[in-house]
C-alpha cells in the first residue's frame, strides 16, 4: 500500500545570518582662516547618516557617511572651537536571492582624531555595517492523505516565530528643544549625538504603527564661558504600509538616520535648539506560524518503508534583552567631567556545551577640567560581558547598546566610569526536523502473533514501546486504563497486538 500526501503552504521570510562589515574611514580637516590656530585636539564625535539606500536587481547599495566633528583648544588657551567634517562611504553587496529584502544597521565602532600641524587635523572612524537579508520562502509541508488505520504517526505542532512582512518609511521629525531659563545661553555647539529608537509597535489592519524617540545628547559653550550639556529627546508616531494583515504579528522596527540638522535659532541669548532631522524605518513583522510534523512512524501488521521530508526553517525561540553593568577607571586628575561618551561594538561569542558567553568591546572620550583647570581629555578602552544558557541545537544573534547615557565620577584613584548595556539575544533553532512525506505498507508474512503481551514497563511515554511491538498506543493506553500515552514507572502493561 502506497501512501500519498498533500502540501500544506507555509510562507515566509527566511533570515539569512547577519553578516558584519568594518570600514576604515578617514578624512584630513583644515581649520577655516576665520578660527584661531589649533594646540590640542579633545574630542571626536560622529553620528552615521544613510541618504542613500537602494535594495534592487539581487543587491543592496548604501551611500552614506559620517557627520563628523572635532573639538579642539585653540594656541593660547582660548575657547574650544569645533571643526565639522564628513566622512563618505559606499557599499554594494550582491543578494542570495533577487526578491530578498535588507535590515540595515549602522554604528560607530570608534572614533578619533589627531593634530596634523596646527591648522590641519587628521579624523578616523571605524564604521560598522549590519546587514541582514530576508529571502521570501514557499515550502510545501508535507501532511500523508487518507492515512490507513495501520499507519501509527507521532505527530508534533511546533509554534514557529518567523518573519513573514518587511517595508520600509521615510519620514521626518522637525521640532525645538528648549533649554531651562537658568541654563546658561549657547553661544556654539561643541558636539550633538543622536540616537532614534522605536519602543512600542503594533499591526492595525495592514499596517505597522510604531512610536519611538530620538534622544539628543549636547555639548555646548555658553555665552558665559562654561562648558555645558544638555539632553532632550524628539518623539515621533508613524506608520508603515505591510503587504498583507498579521493580527497577532509582532512589530520589530530598525531606524537609520538619512539627514540630520541641528542648530541655534540665531537668536543672541539663544536657549531654543531648532532640530530637522529625516529617517528610514526598516519594519519587519514577525508571526507565530503552527507547523505540525510528523517526525515518526510505523505500520501495523505489517514494515513502513518511510519517505522523509527535511523541514528546515530555523525559528527563533526566545528574544531576550540582558543589562549588564560595566565600569571602567582612568588614574587622571580631574577637577570637573565635562562629558564622557562610549561606543559599543557588535559582540563576539565563545560558546561552551549549554551556554554562550558574549563579550562587547567599548571605546569612547573622557573630557574634563584637569587640576591645572585646563581643558583636557583621555580615551576610554574597557569592556563588557554576559551569558546565558543556549543548546548545541540553537544558535544566537546578537547585538548590544548603551541602555542610558555613561556616567562619570572623580574619585581618590581618578575618575570613575559607569554605564549599563543591554545585549539584545535573538535565540534561534538549527538543525531541521524530518516529515513523513510518504512511504508504502508491505503486509507481514507467517504465523498470527498472540493477541495481548503482558510485559513490565520502565515507565515514560508509550510511543518507543508501541513502535518496538508493532502495537497501537491508543489500544495500550484503553487496554490499561491510562489518561495518557505515557505510563507509570515500573507498571505491568497488557500490550494488545495486531
Amino acid at each position: 500500500m502506497k501512501l500519498t500526501s498533500k502540501e500544506q503552504p507555509l510562507d515566509f521570510l527566511r533570515g539569512r545570518e547577519p553578516e558584519t562589515l568594518y570600514q576604515e574611514l578617514t578624512a584630513e580637516i583644515v581649520v577655516p582662516e576665520r578660527l584661531p590656530d589649533l594646540d590640542r585636539v579633545v574630542d571626536a564625535w560622529g553620528t552615521v547618516v544613510l541618504p542613500e539606500r537602494s535594495v534592487e536587481a539581487g543587491s543592496v547599495r548604501l551611500s552614506g557617511g559620517v557627520q563628523a566633528g572635532v573639538v579642539y583648544v585653540p594656541e593660547g588657551e582660548g575657547a574650544p572651537q569645533l571643526l565639522e567634517g564628513w566622512l563618505p562611504f559606499r557599499l554594494q553587496r550582491e543578494l542570495q536571492d533577487r526578491e530578498s529584502c535588507v535590515i540595515t544597521r549602522l554604528f560607530l565602532k570608534s572614533i578619533d582624531a589627531r593634530s596634523v600641524n596646527a591648522r590641519k587635523v587628521l579624523l578616523r572612524a571605524n564604521l560598522g555595517i549590519e546587514l541582514t537579508e530576508l529571502t521570501p520562502e514557499h515550502l510545501g509541508l508535507a501532511a500523508i492523505e487518507d492515512a490507513p488505520e495501520a499507519l501509527q504517526q507521532q505527530q508534533n505542532t511546533y509554534p514557529a516565530l518567523l518573519p513573514v512582512d518587511c517595508a520600509a518609511q521615510e519620514f521626518r521629525v522637525q521640532d525645538e528643544l528648549q533649554l531651562t531659563d537658568t541654563s546658561p545661553a549657547i553661544e556654539r555647539i561643541l558636539r550633538w549625538e543622536l540616537n532614534p529608537k522605536v519602543h512600542e509597535g503594533r499591526v492595525i489592519g495592514s499596517r505597522a504603527v510604531f512610536k519611538g524617540e530620538v534622544d539628543v545628547a549636547l555639548l555646548y559653550l555658553g555665552t558665559d564661558g562654561s562648558i555645558n550639556t544638555y539632553r532632550g529627546r524628539l518623539p515621533f508616531s508613524q506608520y508603515a504600509e505591510l503587504s498583507g494583515e498579521w493580527p497577532d504579528g509582532q512589530v520589530e522596527v530598525w531606524p537609520v538616520i538619512t539627514a540630520a540638522q541641528l542648530e541655534t535659532d540665531g537668536q543672541m541669548e539663544s536657549r531654543t535648539l531648532l532640530a530637522d532631522l529625516n529617517l528610514l524605518a526598516q519594519v519587519c513583522i514577525i508571526d507565530r506560524r503552527p507547523i505540525t510534523v510528523t517526525e515518526d512512524a510505523y505500520a501495523l501488521g505489517g514494515t513502513l518503508e518511510p519517505v522523509w521530508q527535511t523541514v528546515s526553517v530555523q525559528p527563533r525561540l526566545d528574544l531576550q534583552t540582558i543589562r549588564q553593568s560595566a565600569r571602567l577607571q582612568t588614574p587622571i586628575k580631574a577637577e570637573r567631567v565635562l562629558y564622557v561618551s562610549l561606543l559599543a561594538d557588535k559582540p563576539t561569542q565563545r560558546r561552551s556545551q549549554d551556554s554562550v558567553y558574549l563579550t562587547c568591546a567599548l571605546s569612547g572620550n573622557l573630557l574634563y577640567l584637569g587640576a591645572d583647570g585646563l581643558l583636557k581629555s583621555k580615551s576610554l578602552r574597557g569592556e563588557c560581558g554576559c551569558s546565558t544558557a543556549l543548546a548545541p541545537s540553537c544558535r544566537c544573534l546578537s547585538r548590544a547598546a548603551l541602555t542610558a547615557p555613561p556616567e562619570a565620577s572623580v574619585n581618590a584613584d581618578g575618575v570613575q566610569i559607569d554605564a549599563e548595556l543591554g545585549f539584545t539575544l535573538d535565540i534561534r533553532q538549527d538543525g531541521a526536523w524530518q516529515n513523513l512525506a510518504g512511504g508504502e505498507i508491505t503486509p507481514r508474512e507467517g504465523k498470527k502473533r498472540p493477541s495481548v503481551v503482558v510485559r513490565r514497563y520502565a515507565g515514560g511515554p508509550l510511543w518507543p514501546l508501541a513502535k518496538q511491538l508493532g502495537a497501537s498506543v491508543s489500544e495500550i493506553e484503553a487496554a490499561n486504563s491510562l489518561t495518557s500515552q505515557a505510563a507509570p514507572e515500573n507498571n505491568i502493561l497488557l500490550i494488545p497486538l495486531q
